[in-house]
């Protein structure tokens, strides 16, 4: 019975986690061309760069519960890699956006110093 009702669940489940994670990740790259585009004609500087990561990361946060979701369901070798795979990009794109905000705040801290 319970098995059974996971099973329904995760149809839904699944593919909403899925489709959250690619409108997620398109609104982070509109927006993120949005300021783009603002800030070639606009003295007022926003980092793009860490407005699209952070919408990368919080897409790929979507995925990540949709593939973990999935490893209930199925217990193949498949789904553990792309699993990992996917853990593997949030690794890297979390360490990529701490370097960001980091040099974003040297750069802010020189800039306030002169």
């Amino acid at each position: 019975m319970l098995s059974r009702f996971l099973e329904i669940a995760l149809e839904w489940v699944v593919p909403i986690c899925e489709l959250i994670a690619v409108i997620v990740i398109l609104i982070a790259v509109g927006i993120a061309f949005f300021y783009y585009i603002r800030n070639l004609f606009t003295p007022e500087e926003r980092d793009v760069k860490i407005d699209l990561m952070s919408g990368m990361s919080l897409g790929i946060e979507f995925a990540m519960a949709a593939e973990i979701l999935k490893t209930l369901e199925k217990h193949d070798l498949e789904t553990l890699l792309v699993l990992g795979g996917v853990i593997l990009i949030r690794v890297i794109l979390a360490l990529m956006i701490q370097y960001e905000l980091k040099g974003s705040r040297n750069e802010t801290r020189k800039n306030d110093e002169q």
